[in-house]
């Protein structure tokens, strides 16, 4: 029960507990009486109902440090995942330095030696000119004019080769279609090489299944793309052998076969051959950069084409390049 004081107006909160009943009888009336003991229980309603209220502020305070810590877990969370991420960066930018370092000692080393011997013998062959023009015969004059023209050919294409892998990897590549005429694109690019070819009893033969295709390419990228494969068949091969070059219409893509009779590329080279600078262990006494294969894969990736080969050590290698027809956007 609760019971007020109306001079003070407070309350009182108190337990009324029976503890016996008796009936009282009269004459004329009948009465019963109940004893009972009276508990004021104001102090422990008011503790009661204290606690309850110190629970619920504690359960609060409870529920806004556990939010607190809930996001400063999240802040250290995500500080962590930053730093994590800033020294994975910091890895992978130590990584790329060294395989630039790497990269630009053999550049240095390759390209010193493919210049220097060109070099030697454009200077030996002018050295004669200039000592010995009244006393050598015409026919040697042009024979060493010829070595001088065949060095400075060679020059020029490591020079478009270098520029165009330092092109892809800064600024890109910018290419310029227009239809062409497979047969004679390739034809002309083939007769340029049989020279080459003749010089170590070689044999180029072409085939064109399909006699006139047209594709919507860029001319420098194809020809130099099919200039290196074609170098590199007659580079790896042995006198005496011929390489032979397909051409066919597949789809709507035109397929480039090239095959050769060559020393073939090692089985633990192949994952690598595409890599700037990458030569294989086999071809360490053969001159040459390591770009020349890249180019190919450039040149088949920036027409969303797609290159395969097969090979076998000293029986020869096939590359086969698919391109699409393309057209006018």
């Amino acid at each position: 029960f609760e019971i007020v004081n109306h001079q003070t107006q407070q309350y009182a909160t108190i337990q009324v507990q029976p503890i016996a009943q008796t009936t009282y009888y009269h004459a004329i009336e009948q009465s019963s009486y109940a004893v009972v003991i009276i508990h004021d229980t104001t102090t422990s309603k008011q503790l009661e109902q204290t606690l309850r209220q110190m629970n619920l502020e504690l359960e609060k305070r409870v529920q806004e440090r556990t939010a607190e810590l809930e996001q400063t877990n999240l802040l250290l969370q995500k500080e962590i995942n930053q730093r994590e991420m800033i020294a994975l960066e910091l890895e992978q930018a130590l990584q790329e330095e060294k395989e630039l370092n790497a990269f630009k000692a053999r550049f240095g080393t390759l390209v010193s030696h493919e210049f220097r011997t060109p070099l030697a013998i454009i200077q030996t062959s002018v050295d004669i000119i200039e000592r010995y023009n009244h006393q050598i015969t015409d026919e040697r004059r042009q024979e060493l004019t010829h070595n001088i023209r065949t060095q400075i050919k060679h020059l020029t294409k490591l020079l478009d080769d270098i520029y165009m892998v330092s092109r892809a990897e800064t600024v890109g590549i910018d290419m310029t279609r227009d239809w062409v005429h497979l047969r004679t694109f390739i034809d002309q690019i083939v007769n340029g090489l049989s020279q080459l070819a003749h010089a170590d009893r070689q044999f180029i033969y072409t085939n064109h299944i399909d006699q006139d295709i047209k594709a919507y390419i860029d001319r420098r990228l194809i020809h130099q793309m099919i200039t290196n494969l074609v170098s590199n068949a007659i580079k790896y091969s042995k006198a005496g052998t011929s390489i032979t070059l397909n051409t066919y219409h597949q789809d709507h893509d035109f397929i480039i076969e090239v095959s050769d009779e060559g020393i073939g590329i090692p089985i633990e080279a192949q994952e690598h051959l595409f890599d700037v600078f990458y030569r294989a262990s086999n071809v360490t006494e053969i001159g040459g950069t390591g770009i020349g294969l890249a180019i190919v894969k450039l040149a088949v990736d920036l027409h969303q084409g797609h290159i395969t080969f097969t090979s076998e050590p000293n029986q020869g290698t096939t590359f086969k390049v698919k391109i699409p027809l393309g057209k006018e956007s």
